[in-house]
C-alpha cells in the first residue's frame, strides 16, 4: 500500500531533481497572469511547493493509506473562481502541488522502507549470534 498514492521513483536524488522541476514549472506558469491571480498563488500554492510535510505527518498518511495529494487538491480546489485561461494554469497548478507533495510521500517511503530493512538485518544478526551462543552453551555445559 505504500506506492497507492505516491509517485514511483526509487532514487531519492530523482525525486529531488523532480520536486525542484515541480517548483520552477510552477514558478513559469503564473508568468503573465494578472496580480490577484498571482497573489492567490503566492499565498496557497507556493508555501506548498516551498515546504516539506513532517514526517509525522507523512508516516500516518502512509499508515492509515491517506492519499496526501488528493488532500490538498480538495484543499485547493475549494474556493477558488478563476475564469478561462487563468482556470486552466490554476488546475495545473494544483495538479504541480498534488506532485510534489506525493514526491514527498515517495520520499518518504524509500526512507521508512530502508530503516526497516537495516532494522530487520540488525535484528536478524542479533538473533543468530544468540542462537549461536545458546548453541555453544548448550554444548559446552551439556558434557559434549
Amino acid at each position: 500500500f505504500m506506492t497507492l498514492f505516491a509517485e514511483h521513483e526509487v532514487r531519492p536524488v530523482d525525486i529531488d531533481a523532480k520536486i525542484n522541476a515541480v517548483y520552477v514549472a510552477a514558478e513559469e506558469k503564473i508568468l503573465g497572469h494578472p496580480e490577484e491571480f498571482i497573489k492567490t498563488y503566492l499565498a496557497r500554492i507556493k508555501p506548498i511547493l516551498l515546504n516539506d510535510r513532517s514526517s509525522w505527518q507523512l508516516f500516518f498518511a502512509t499508515i492509515a493509506k491517506r492519499d496526501v495529494g488528493g488532500e490538498v487538491h480538495s484543499e485547493l480546489a475549494r474556493g477558488e473562481t478563476f475564469a478561462g485561461d487563468d482556470r486552466k494554469t490554476w488546475s495545473e497548478l494544483i495538479a504541480l502541488a498534488i506532485r510534489k507533495v506525493n514526491l514527498e510521500q515517495n520520499d518518504f517511503n524509500i526512507w521508512l522502507s530502508n530503516s526497516w530493512l537495516r532494522f530487520h538485518i540488525i535484528l536478524a544478526v542479533l538473533t543468530g549470534a544468540l542462537l549461536m551462543f545458546h548453541v555453544l552453551s548448550v554444548l559446552y555445559y551439556g558434557g559434549t
